[in-house]
């Protein structure tokens, strides 16, 4: 078990790191970092079906396919 050990600091100290201590915890909130940590939602996966459907619309609609931009040059 850890020895727990106390220090004594002037008041003026203790005021301006609880100022710091509460600026950073507004800090901390409005990027979401405290409470409830939660992923993003996936979206959904593309059926098979969905995939033939959407080409389909594509052909039909006479656009050209392009290449993804990572691909390009």
């Amino acid at each position: 078990m850890a020895k727990v050990e106390t220090i004594t600091i002037p008041l003026e100290t203790y005021k301006c790191l609880r100022e710091h201590l509460i600026k950073a915890n507004e800090l901390f909130k409005s990027l979401g970092a405290i409470g409830s940590v939660k992923a993003p939602k996936q979206s959904p996966r593309e059926t098979k079906k969905q995939g033939i459907d959407r080409y389909k619309k594509l052909i039909e609609s006479g656009q050209r396919g392009t290449k993804p931009d990572y691909l390009k040059k």
